[in-house]
This record gives structure tokens, C-alpha cells and sequence, in this order.
């Protein structure tokens, strides 16, 4: 049996995204979300959804667009995805909402136009590394309240 070490895997995530035009930044933060949910056990998600990636990104006609703020409040950020892979777009709304969070107490942010978002888990954790309250929701109705 062979096997695939992490950085192995890392190098050949952040080598599929890099060829489909993400920099080499957007594709250290898709690698090390599809790496976590190997690692958690969650292997649907995982590396496989780098080649789901890649086939998206290759077959699509639309081009992605910067990811941009759309509307916003001291509180709340809207943000437009540009069809980007929800990895990043999920990962600038969780930016946005931890510095809203810290100067203002709490924070509201949304995403549209996007794809592939994965765990709410991995940008929770991050959250929390901030000892800022936190909840989440998504599109399909699932709510989550980490304390």
C-alpha cells in the first residue's frame, strides 16, 4: 500500500490550485481545509474535493471575480464571493466577522456567490482562538452555537 504523507498531500493540493489560477496563498488555505477534514476522518470532503475543485473551476464559464465586501455596517458585512471556493470567501467573512466582533461585541456576516464552503467547525475553531462568542448557520438550515 502507498501512502501519502501531509506535506505530500499539502504540496499536491497547493500544486491543483495554483494550476487553476489561485495564488499560492488562496491555495495554502483550500489545502489546509481539505487536509483537516482528512484528518478529522471526513475524507468526502477531503482531498478529494481538490479534483472536484479543479473540474468546477476547468468546466465552468464564469470567471471568478475578486471576493469583495458589498454592503456593510459596523456590525455586518456582506460579502460577495465572486465565484470564488467558498474556502476562501467563508474565510474572509470569518476575518471580518471576528474584527467587527472585537471592536463592536458581536457581528452578523454573510456570503452569496459561492461554492463549497465546508466544515463551519474549522472556521469556529478559529473564532474561538479569539474567546469571542460564536454561533453559525448555513444555507441548508443547520445552526451551530459553540461556548
Amino acid at each position: 500500500m502507498t501512502y501519502l504523507t501531509i506535506a505530500d498531500a499539502r504540496r499536491l493540493v497547493e500544486g491543483a490550485m495554483q494550476a487553476i489560477g489561485h495564488t499560492a496563498d488562496e491555495a495554502r488555505l483550500i489545502a489546509d481545509h481539505l487536509i483537516d477534514c482528512e484528518l478529522r476522518g471526513l475524507s468526502y470532503g477531503g482531498l478529494p474535493r481538490a479534483v472536484s475543485i479543479v473540474e468546477h473551476v476547468s468546466k465552468s464559464s464564469r470567471r471568478r471575480e475578486p471576493i469583495r465586501i458589498e454592503d456593510k455596517t459596523a456590525v455586518s458585512a456582506l460579502v460577495h464571493g465572486g465565484d470564488n471556493v467558498g474556502y476562501l470567501v467563508a474565510y474572509k467573512a470569518m476575518e471580518l466577522a471576528i474584527e467587527r466582533s472585537k471592536t463592536h461585541g458581536v457581528a452578523v456576516v454573510g456570503a452569496n456567490s459561492t461554492w463549497y464552503t465546508g466544515m463551519l467547525s474549522y472556521y469556529a475553531e478559529r473564532i474561538a482562538g479569539h474567546d469571542l462568542p460564536r454561533g453559525e448557520a448555513n444555507p441548508s438550515g443547520e445552526v451551530g452555537r459553540a461556548e
